[in-house]
């Protein structure tokens, strides 16, 4: 009721009915309500889950345009059996191989550089922490060919992009990734450290990410070795060596060790503390004497030169694991490296033949003491470990160009509609059974004073 003056209006009632209708009409209208948003979020979902089988699915022809307004030429497969660069008598476009650790297949989409003058290479990931801006000249210069830029907005122009190890997330991560990926783009794993040094990252997850692999190991995609047979060979090939030169005229000292990484549970420190009580061995940077800055080369190779013998001591024993320990500091510097490391045959196989002492041929330290006192003495067995150097190998060595140029090549003769995918880079790269390296003993802080050993 309503006083309007004294006056009281009665308030019409709603029928009964008519209430009934209206609550009828709000749960219609709520039902709907929650039909919309569940339609909604269904097609979100979805949407959320083809956009990531774009980035994260390499195995189609499929090509998601995202911002960029690039079109991917299809092929006429019976062309390919001209080209010099596919196998015809085995290419089968319907064929998908499966190794262990990866899987192949051909596409009937290519790159727009089919035809281009040149390959462009994107170093997509910071390098030790540092960005890249802008072409890298100096990494290929002998094959105008490649362009390699840390430029990110030219992966829409790229045929490969270049993901260093160190700086990607530990965990995969879509958000570290190129918004948009090219089907005929390789997506290239880069890493020179060993397995022990790089298991930080979870490679579990990275599973179906990499195209090829660019590391030390002979096995990759491209080889990204610390040096090579090769590359050594080439080197001489420009000089005039005398097939009869002493190497052992201006060497007055015996033995020399840089070393720079003192974790004393790594095993070549057990080896050295035994090896050092039966010959005296110098060693230098900080687990030893500090006598030159860390990346002067200049300074370190002039004090290596007045030695006979390198220790080239691995930090780890893992296959194919030979670094600039053997390469730069021994075999450049005109000293005969004593190796501790990878295996003996990875040497034999891959290091120049006769240029090397290992460790494994020696029932101990004191043993290879001894016969190293003995080359000392003797001149002409000395020597031997330099006949390389004027008489090269009669059977072909694997051919290397340094590790960018390798790249560069490899995209050039590659066949236009080959793929692969890692479906499991932890296992190629850690071994089927984790014994691609010998284990060791870890700790959390191993730059800690108290896990440090110096002589």
């Amino acid at each position: 009721m309503i006083m309007t003056g004294g006056t009281t209006l009665p308030i019409p009632a709603t029928p009964a009915s008519e209430r009934w209708q209206l609550r009828i009409t709000f749960q219609q209208g709520f039902q709907v309500f929650i039909v919309v948003n569940l339609v909604f979020l269904v097609l979100v979902l979805l949407c959320s889950l083809f956009l990531e089988s774009q980035v994260e699915t390499v195995h189609r022809d499929d090509y998601q345009n995202g911002e960029l307004d690039v079109q991917i030429p299809t092929i006429d497969i019976d062309s390919l059996y001209s080209d010099p660069r596919c196998d015809f008598n085995t290419f089968d476009v319907s064929v998908n191989s499966k190794s262990k650790f990866y899987s192949t297949w051909n596409s009937r989409t290519v790159s727009r550089s089919v035809g281009r003058d040149q390959k462009v290479i994107v170093i997509w990931t910071r390098w030790w922490g540092v960005r890249l801006w802008g072409v890298q000249d100096h990494y290929c210069p002998s094959m105008p060919e490649c362009v390699f830029t840390g430029d990110r907005e030219q992966v829409g122009n790229a045929d490969a992009l270049v993901f260093h190890y160190h700086d990607t997330p530990k965990v995969y991560s879509k958000a570290a990734m190129p918004l948009t990926r090219l089907p005929h783009q390789r997506w290239v794993w880069f890493a020179m450290e060993c397995p022990i040094v790089t298991r930080l990252r979870d490679l579990v997850s990275y599973s179906g990410v990499f195209n090829w692999t660019m590391t030390y190991r002979n096995d990759s995609d491209v080889l990204t070795a610390y040096g090579s047979s090769s590359l050594i060979y080439k080197m001489l090939k420009g000089k005039k060596t005398n097939p009869n030169k002493d190497y052992t005229l201006g060497k007055k000292h015996l033995a020399v060790w840089f070393v720079s990484n003192c974790y004393k549970y790594l095993p070549r420190f057990t080896y050295a503390e035994e090896l050092v009580k039966h010959i005296h061995v110098d060693v230098f940077g900080q687990c030893g004497e500090a006598v030159c800055s860390k990346k002067d080369f200049e300074c370190s190779n002039h004090i290596i030169k007045q030695y006979k013998f390198y220790l080239s001591f691995e930090s780890y024993k893992c296959q194919e694991y030979i670094t600039e320990k053997f390469w730069r500091n021994a075999i450049e510097n005109e000293v005969v490296p004593v190796v501790f490391g990878a295996p003996k045959a990875d040497y034999k196989r891959y290091a120049p033949p006769g240029s090397f002492i290992h460790v494994d041929d020696f029932e101990s330290p004191k043993a290879l003491a001894d016969y190293l006192k003995i080359l000392d003495k003797d001149k002409e067995k000395y020597n031997q470990y330099f006949r390389w150097r004027t008489h090269p190998p009669k059977s072909a060595v694997p051919e290397d160009y340094g590790r960018w140029c390798n790249l560069c090549r490899k995209l050039q003769q590659v066949c236009p509609t080959e793929r692969k995918v890692y479906t499991d880079l932890e296992g190629w790269w850690k071994g089927e059974d984790n014994d691609v390296c010998e284990p060791v003993v870890l700790k959390d802080h191993s730059k800690d004073p108290m896990y440090a050993i110096y002589f």
